[in-house]
C-alpha cells in the first residue's frame, strides 16, 4: 500500500481508482496484500469496491468479507518468544519499544506518544494495552516490531532472532524499526492460497511492491513489478519496474501496458 498503491498523501489517485474498478468488472481480482493489520486496510478495500479477499500483516492473516466459502487464515506465533526476544534486547540496551498486534488488540511494551497517535487513528474500537508483555500479553500475536535504541543495533537484534531458527527479522527506516517474522509466513504463500482457492495460474498473476516485505511476492507472481520508487534491493527481484512512481499513477500506467 504505502510507497505502492497509496501516493505520499496516503491517498488512491481517482485515475488509478476508477481503472481497478474498471478492471474487476471485467472479471480481474484485485487483491491488496499489506503489512497493516484489518482494521487499516478495510477502508481502502472498501474505497475500491472490492470484492476479493484481504491480506493483512504481510500474509499473516486473510480473510475475504464477501465470499464466506473462503476459509478465513490466521497465522500467530507463541507469545512466550515475543516476550523472552523482548526482554533480552531491553537487557541488552538494544531497543526502546516494542509492540505486538493481530486484528483486534495492539500492545504497546512502553507508552509512546508517537506510536499511540499512529495507533489511535486506526484503534478507537479495538483495545490497546500498555506494559511488559510478560504481565499483559495474553494472545497469540500475528506480528512483532520492536524500536530500536538509536545508534544502529541490528546486530544485536539479529543475534537475539538468531536463536529461534524459524524467525526472521527486517529492518524498516534506517534500523529504527524492526518486523520479526516467522518462516512461510508471507504476502507470497498467501496468496498462493488465494490462487489455488479461485483456480488462477501463476501466470496469471501481476505483483506490484516498493520495499523488502514484496521480495517473496514479486518472486513468486507471473509479473513482478517494483515500482520506479522502491528500494534498490526490490528491483534486484522484479521482472519488471515502472516508469513512474507512486505518486505518479505509476500501477496505472504499468498495468495499461501490459493488460492492453
Amino acid at each position: 500500500m504505502d510507497g505502492t498503491l497509496l501516493n505520499e498523501k496516503k491517498k488512491i489517485s481517482f485515475l488509478t481508482k476508477k481503472y481497478l474498478q474498471k478492471l474487476q468488472k471485467q472479471g480481474c481480482m484485485i487483491v491488496l496484500a499489506s503489512g497493516r493489520p484489518k482494521r487499516e486496510l478495510k477502508r481502502y478495500y472498501d474505497e475500491l469496491k472490492l470484492t476479493s479477499p484481504l491480506v493483512c500483516l504481510n500474509g499473516s492473516y486473510c480473510y475475504s468479507p464477501f465470499d464466506k466459502d473462503f476459509p478465513e487464515y490466521e497465522f500467530t506465533f507463541d507469545r512466550n518468544i515475543a516476550i523472552e526476544i523482548t526482554e533480552e534486547l531491553l537487557n541488552k540496551g538494544a531497543i526502546d519499544n516494542a509492540f505486538c498486534e493481530n486484528n483486534s488488540c495492539v500492545w504497546l511494551y512502553k507508552k509512546d506518544p508517537d506510536l499511540i497517535n499512529f495507533f489511535w487513528n486506526y484503534t478507537q474500537d479495538e483495545r490497546m494495552i500498555f506494559g511488559p508483555f510478560g504481565q499483559t500479553l495474553d494472545k497469540n500475536p500475528a506480528a512483532m516490531l520492536v524500536e530500536s535504541k538509536r545508534g544502529g543495533h541490528e546486530k544485536e537484534i539479529e543475534e537475539t532472532v538468531k536463536k529461534f531458527p524459524e524467525l526472521n527479522v527486517r529492518f524498516w527506516f534506517n534500523g529504527h524499526y524492526s518486523e520479526l517474522y516467522f518462516n512461510g509466513s508471507s504476502k507470497a504463500a498467501t496468496l498462493e492460497k488465494i490462487a489455488k482457492f479461485y483456480k488462477f495460474k501463476k501466470e496469471q498473476i501481476i505483483a506490484f511492491g516498493d520495499q523488502h516485505n514484496d521480495i517473496e511476492m514479486l518472486e513468486w507472481a507471473g509479473i513482478g513489478i517494483a515500482m520506479k520508487n522502491a528500494s534498490e534491493e526490490l528491483k534486484e527481484h522484479a521482472d519488471l519496474v515502472t516508469k513512474k512512481d507512486n505518486n505518479h499513477n505509476g500501477i496505472y500506467h504499468s498495468l495499461k501496458r501490459i493488460v492492453k
